[in-house]
């Protein structure tokens, strides 16, 4: 399961130029159907219940930073 995550980061970071620039951030179709392939709402709600209470207090900036680094860090081919 973690290979298969891994590849579909992979491909999100291929596709990023196809990101819609808009704010907030909108998936391409293509990322919507990977997105629910994986069920990554459900792993984003997963990841705010364990850094919720390191994340109080920090700007935005700060909070990508720790939740991208989480995420490498529990994720991360092994």
């Amino acid at each position: 399961m973690i290979e298969i995550r891994d590849n579909i980061n992979e491909v999100f970071l291929a596709l990023s130029p196809e990101t819609t620039r808009d704010s907030p951030l909108r998936l391409t179709e293509l990322e919507e159907k990977l997105a629910k392939e994986v069920d990554a709402e459900e792993l984003a709600k997963d990841v705010v219940a364990e850094l919720n209470d390191r994340i109080h207090g920090l700007n935005s900036y700060r909070i990508q930073q720790l939740s991208l680094s989480y995420i490498g860090s529990k994720y991360a081919p092994g």
